[in-house]
């Protein structure tokens, strides 16, 4: 590494053990935007121990994440290195909450034009809207503080709302989660739309019922 004024250039090696380790901003490594070369070297290194370079647009990071290939192998699927391994059921449940409403306002084109400022949340309205899920509020605190410490979310000074942090973007992969909801949220409305299709079926056919029986009575009584 090198120093020119206020830039440092940092070797590929470098940069590939920063972002193993966190999410890094995109200034801190302007070569691998205008430097196809530089991009492509670390870009091999990282592919050489199973991980991709992520360069992401909304939160303006750079970050390394296992490939999907080696996620989906045996060690990952089966072994002592579980995807999350470290992550309760209700964290991960919490990690797709947050990523819902910090994360997908932006990444929706329609839901992004509706946008008049960074999506935030308060612990109160998560805990208000989401206790069945998530449990008590000293639990959610428990897993906001965690998912704080690894860049997850990160706090607005002075004020009691919670951000997205840079992970929630580059340590997840936005087009599956993406697609993955959009279709469970069809499937939703598909379910919806079917259920109240035979509501109003069966209404409608109890009160021809109920007509019926009324005209029985008054013919009876007639």
């Amino acid at each position: 590494m090198f120093k020119l004024d206020n830039y440092q250039d940092f070797s590929p090696t470098e940069v590939c053990a920063m972002l193993t380790i966190k999410a890094c901003p995109k200034s801190m490594f302007p070569r691998l935007e205008f430097d196809d070369n530089f991009r492509k070297d670390v870009e091999g290194r990282l592919e050489q121990v199973g991980y991709e370079l992520v360069d992401d647009r909304l939160s303006h990071h750079f970050d390394a994440r296992l490939k999907q290939t080696v996620r989906l192998s045996g060690p990952f699927t089966e072994g002592a290195f579980l995807p999350g391994d470290g992550l309760s059921v209700i964290c991960k449940a919490l990690l797709v909450i947050l990523w819902c409403n910090l994360i997908l306002p932006k990444y929706d084109t329609d839901l992004k034009k509706q946008l008049n400022e960074e999506p935030h949340l308060t612990e109160e309205q998560l805990f208000e809207n989401f206790k069945s899920q998530l449990g008590s509020m000293q639990n959610l605190r428990k897993n906001l503080t965690f998912l704080k410490q690894q860049g997850f979310i990160q706090g607005i000074r002075g004020k009691s709302s919670i951000i997205a942090g840079p992970r929630l973007s580059t340590a997840i992969d936005n087009s599956r989660l993406y697609e993955h909801i959009r279709k469970n949220v069809n499937e939703l409305l598909i379910e919806e739309t079917k259920y109240v299709h035979e509501k109003t079926s069966d209404q409608i056919l109890q009160a021809k019922t109920k007509g019926k029986e009324a005209d029985n009575r008054e013919q009876i009584l007639g």
